[in-house]
């Protein structure tokens, strides 16, 4: 297996394992509870968690990486923990998703077909 290889799937594995880490044990019951919130505290619990969840998945791949002798430069590390933090906290945030979630035939009712923006989902019976 080429090294380019062997580095793809160490990240892939310890992206999995390190999401776990830091969505699951990493993150308390505050943290998940105020992430959300528009104010200081839900600010600053959302920081607190995106950092522990990149903290998580930095130190998941440096291990992989370590267990197999593949070396991987400091930097790319550094840029994909940076990468991952920034974007997880964005997801967690809710309002891009939110926004994305309201775009017009986005929805689908239970067979497949598209709702639209106006269209409700028929009630049985």
């Amino acid at each position: 297996m080429s090294e380019r290889i062997a580095i793809t799937v160490l990240t892939a594995l310890g992206a999995l394992l390190g999401h776990h880490g830091g969505d699951y044990l990493a993150q308390d019951d505050c943290m998940s509870a105020h992430k959300q919130h528009r104010t200081g505290q839900g600010r600053r619990e959302l920081a607190l968690h995106a950092s522990t969840y990149a903290a998580a998945q930095a130190v998941t791949k440096w291990a992989f990486y370590r267990t197999a002798g593949v070396r991987v430069p400091w930097l790319a590390q550094l840029t994909g923990v940076v990468a991952e933090g920034v974007v997880h906290a964005v997801i967690d945030d809710g309002r891009l998703l939110a926004r994305f979630a309201a775009i017009p035939g986005r929805q689908r009712d239970e067979h497949g077909a598209r709702i639209g923006p106006t269209e409700a989902v028929p009630r049985p019976g």
